[in-house]
């Protein structure tokens, strides 16, 4: 009969799909995709079953009707595994909005202090942009704006993003070890982009640098001593290093092209940075940074014709995320995540660099960065999807198997995850930008290494 033999074709697709996918795990358990596969597969077989009766002509016509009607039905069942197999999901433990929706602002680069509990985002509209600190259900803590009283030139472009002259702008928040206090840009009471400190629960915020040229991209040391940043002080954006004991600055770097973005190193003995300009990147890592500034050393890891950004550090220190542009469409607009191993050599070519890469099609968040689970097996990150309005995935970096996680929000962006594996985003509401957490079943508490 013709429906057998169409419904055999159609039927061995999902065999095939099945072969493919991973035996049940030697724990025992059974992860979602082989329970899947497994259902799939019993419903074939009871298909099967069916076909056979109608083949034989055992069954009498009403009875065949009935039967192929189950079949259509059973058929749709197969198609929705397959296509469920095709696009593995994590379902999270809770989807939330962190607090109220603030209709008329919208809400980004969220960044959670070490121990999880509290985060600081920015919030913006037409006239400022301020940071609000917040407990991890959204509670409002503090806000941290200052007021501009006289209008500036931005100037240093790749520091700093375009703002109104006569706005007030507070951003690049980073947390000090303790998670008591916090640095932060401001164009403060004159006008001028500098480094603030702030404290938790204090509205009051001490200024800490006080050049004329623009300072920002600061990242507070994980051992406390030292906070690092760009300033276009020397005429081009170098680092700096501003000592919390002294108040010494220290320029570490003296190159014509722009650095961007310092990230330490979980131990704080190490900087990852971006050097480039343009459309050429690369990454940068400074070492020996526990002692004096004259044994600072420095040494090239991704150097090549693409364009790599936003190196960040896994919690272990063992690894470094970054965004690159490499795709084989050559399209500059095309992101992917690559992990190399921190204490690798020189990358330079195709061959050393595009096997690393674990992800692609990424909208890349650049003043986030690559978000890093927990574990430091698993990354998060927006895929670049418009058909699902860019959803968010998580990535093994071992397997590189993307699963996307099922928020049911849209257009997402600036991916942060805590150290007790809750992760916060941003995602447009009513063609504003708000804040959101979720949580994905199983994740486990950082360990930092001691090597």
């Amino acid at each position: 009969m013709k429906i057998s033999i169409l419904m055999v074709l159609v039927l061995g697709l999902p065999f095939s799909l099945g072969q493919a996918m991973s035996a049940e795990q030697e724990s025992g358990e059974v992860d979602p995709l082989t329970a899947q596969k497994n259902s799939t597969e019993a419903r074939i077989s009871a298909i099967q079953a069916m076909l056979n009766g109608l083949d034989n002509n055992l069954l009498d016509a009403n009875t065949a009707k009935e039967r192929i009607t189950l079949l259509k039905s059973e058929l749709d069942i197969i198609l929705a595994h397959i296509e469920r197999l095709s696009d593995p999901v994590i379902t999270p433990e809770f989807v939330n909005p962190l607090g109220l929706m603030d209709i008329g602002f919208n809400n980004s680069n969220p960044t959670w202090t070490s121990d999880g509990q509290n985060l600081g985002f920015e919030r913006h509209n037409a006239q400022s942009k301020e940071i609000i600190i917040a407990d991890k259900i959204g509670n409002i803590l503090q806000t941290v704006k200052y007021k501009s009283k006289e209008p500036d030139d931005l100037g240093l472009d790749l520091l700093l993003p375009e703002f109104s002259n006569n706005s007030s702008y507070n951003a690049g928040l980073s947390w000090s070890p303790d998670n008591s206090q916090f640095i932060f840009m401001s164009n403060g009471d004159d006008s001028n982009y500098d480094l603030y400190l702030g404290s938790v629960g204090n509205e009051i915020s001490t200024r800490l640098t006080t050049h004329d040229e623009k300072d920002g991209h600061a990242d507070w040391s994980p051992t406390g001593n030292s906070i690092a940043f760009i300033s276009g002080r020397s005429g081009n954006a170098n680092v700096y290093l501003y000592d919390t004991a002294s108040k010494i600055i220290s320029q570490i770097s003296d190159d014509p092209l722009a650095f961007l973005y310092p990230q330490w190193s979980p131990h704080g003995d190490r900087l990852a940075v971006t050097l480039g300009s343009n459309e050429n990147h690369n990454v940068i890592i400074y070492e020996n940074l526990e002692g004096e500034t004259k044994n600072i050393t420095h040494r090239s890891l991704i150097s090549w014709k693409y364009d790599d950004l936003r190196p960040i550090w896994s919690p272990d220190g063992s690894k470094i995320a970054f965004y690159t542009n490499y795709n084989e469409q050559n399209d500059s607009k095309v992101w992917a995540i690559a992990i190399v191993d921190a204490d690798s050599h020189e990358l330079k070519t195709a061959e050393d660099i595009i096997p690393l890469i674990v992800a692609t099609d990424v909208i890349p968040d650049v003043d986030k960065g690559p978000a890093w689970m927990p574990d430091s097996e698993n990354i998060v990150y927006v895929q670049k999807n418009r058909k699902r309005y860019n959803p968010i995935h998580l990535v093994n970096i071992n397997d590189k198997v993307s699963k996307r996680i099922v928020t049911d929000t849209k257009i997402n962006h600036d991916v942060s995850c805590s150290a007790e594996g809750i992760i916060a985003f941003r995602s447009q509401v009513n063609q504003w930008d708000q804040m959101f957490v979720t949580k994905l079943p199983g994740t486990n508490r950082k360990v930092i290494s001691n090597k």
